[in-house]
């Protein structure tokens, strides 16, 4: 590996502090709205704490001294730097689920609350049950345990749903008074007992949150670049029987891999997705239709080709008619490596230009009266590869 990683020289500075201190410290930076637009860089620095030494007592970092890391080189070089873009989500949002609504943060993983929250649609509100009774059971552990530490968080934080970010000026990173500090880190840290006895209240393996976890200090800092790393898909890190979770943003984005990856274990990934992209049409459709736009009939032609899509006309003018196709991501070629990539989807490109010249041909055809015809392709699960 390079020796001029940028993290490298930050890890030397961080050595003399306590790692436990440390791990809570970034993570409570997260919980701040006023951070919003600077999470790539403590999502860099929570690599490097959990690279350090695991149970390493030490100093606790001062106030002054984490706002200057935060701020300045190596941390905030312009290779971390510059990938920050302006937080374009709510800094907190809620899912439905069983057993109530729970408050999540969505973080900078693209729609991970929209995607959750429709997998979640799909898999229990689905005009039948899904085939694999197994499978179904493994994914309500899976999903739960992530919605119950998110919102239990967002309680001892004080952070109630669809609280908005508040990005600073000049995009620096904000390090709240002493008081606000102690309490946003209690937040983020969880005992053992504590996770077991709130999984075991809703009925949850114990042994599901694994698949969220890593020990600290074994994070291997070189590794790390944009949108890869160890704690991408394990946002909580051990250190002295503590939990800390130091990646709150992720939780929904690993939570939907981890169901992923199950998927393909079990063999339904083909339903998975199916279901998924039902529940995205319905959401389709009852949007449209908010905004005034009737549904009518395509005329009768070919059948729709392309593998896990959804197709509707809709009115929304006496002469103009809006033709939607729904893509969504067949998962073929998923990589269970990577938690955030990108979905190749140029080989449906044809198959869509040649639907859309189908459906325009016999539109024209039958809705004499039709003046403009509007083509819209949703291409959705792009983020997942």
């Amino acid at each position: 590996m390079k020796t001029d990683h940028p993290l490298i020289e930050l890890r030397k500075l961080l050595l003399g502090y306590d790692t436990h201190d440390l791990l809570q410290a970034v993570s409570a930076l997260q919980l701040i709205p006023e951070n919003a637009d600077c999470l790539i860089r403590l999502e860099a620095l929570a690599h490097t704490v959990a690279s350090l030494p695991a149970g390493k007592m030490g100093k606790p970092i001062s106030h002054s001294k984490l706002r200057h890391l935060c701020n300045n080189e190596p941390l905030a070089c312009n290779s971390i730097v510059s990938q920050e873009d302006p937080f374009d989500d709510m800094f907190t949002t809620a899912i439905p689920f069983h057993g109530g609504s729970y408050t999540v943060f969505p973080g900078i993983a693209t729609a991970s609350e929209f995607i959750l929250s429709h997998l979640c649609r799909g898999l229990w509100w689905y005009q039948k049950p899904f085939s694999d009774k197994q499978f179904l059971g493994k994914a309500y552990d899976i999903i739960m345990v992530i919605l119950l530490l998110s919102d239990e968080i967002a309680r001892r934080a004080g952070l109630g749903r669809r609280v908005t970010p508040e990005p600073a000026s000049r995009r620096k990173v904000t390090v709240p008074n002493a008081n606000r500090m102690n309490c946003l880190k209690a937040a983020v840290c969880f005992e053992r007992r504590e996770i077991e006895l709130m999984l075991r209240s809703r009925g949850v393996e114990r042994h599901t949150l694994g698949e969220f976890v890593v020990e600290a200090g074994s994070v291997v800092i070189e590794d790390y670049r944009i949108n890869e790393g160890s704690l991408l898909q394990h946002p909580i890190v051990v250190d002295r029987d503590r939990m800390v979770i130091v990646l709150p943003g992720m939780l929904l984005a690993v939570a939907r891999h981890v169901l992923i990856k199950l998927a393909r274990v079990h063999n339904v990934v083909d339903e998975l997705v199916e279901r998924y992209t039902v529940a995205l049409w319905h959401t389709i459709g009852l949007s449209l239709q908010h905004l005034g736009n009737v549904p009518i009939s395509i005329p009768e032609g070919n059948p729709l080709e392309i593998r896990h899509a959804k197709e509707g006309l809709f009115r929304f003018d006496t002469d103009k008619l809006a033709y939607i196709l729904l893509v969504t991501d067949t998962l073929d070629n998923y990589d269970d490596t990577a938690v955030c990539g990108d979905w190749n989807c140029t080989d449906c490109g044809v198959q869509i230009v040649r639907r859309f010249r189908d459906v325009e041909d016999r539109v024209f055809k039958t809705h004499g009266h039709t003046n403009e015809m509007l083509f819209i392709v949703l291409l959705l699960f792009e983020t997942l590869m």
